[in-house]
């Protein structure tokens, strides 16, 4: 996530060379990682370029609904709270300062878009299944919603849909 390889990759594919260049590394290492993700089946490779197939383009691509930044996000968490320590005995904790670990509104606000942006995927595919039975109901209790993106989806898709979170 963070040398944002998957961004770098055009439709048509990239070789290793042309991709190194992109993001401004060195091909023999780039080349081991792209075979990794290639044998792992993130990455596809057809004459000797690598694609990225349709699905995993609208998690890793950074951008509005990408997984990538939450990963970020979450890799700034986990620095974070590997310094508890330093939290509770309210020693200076440079990790925490610089993720806002202690929170602040803008945080707050960024990290729940991050988290929406994770579950659409998910949101989509359970209305998708529950759609014959939606069609059908008059009301819906979304336990546990959170901040009611999937009730939101739910009576965009359904207008006459009552949805309740809890």
């Amino acid at each position: 996530m963070e040398l944002d390889l998957y961004s770098h990759i055009p439709p048509q594919g990239i070789d290793a060379p042309g991709l190194a260049k992109e993001i401004g590394g060195k091909t023999h290492p780039l080349g081991l990682l792209l075979e990794a993700l290639r044998a792992i089946g993130i990455l596809l490779q057809r004459e000797g370029m690598y694609l990225l197939p349709p699905d995993f383009a609208d998690l890793l691509v950074r951008g509005p609904g990408s997984f990538a930044d939450f990963l970020l996000f979450q890799q700034g968490h986990y620095r974070s709270w590997s310094n508890l320590v330093q939290l509770v005995q309210g020693t200076s904790s440079e990790a925490a300062q610089e993720w806002g670990l202690l929170g602040s509104p803008e945080l707050i606000g960024h990290y729940l878009d991050l988290i929406g942006a994770n579950n659409r995927l998910t949101h989509k595919a359970v209305a998708n299944h529950l759609a014959q039975a939606l069609h059908k109901a008059g009301r819906a209790l979304d336990l546990g919603g959170g901040d009611g993106q999937f009730a939101k989806l739910l009576t965009d898709q359904y207008p006459s849909l009552r949805v309740r979170t809890t």
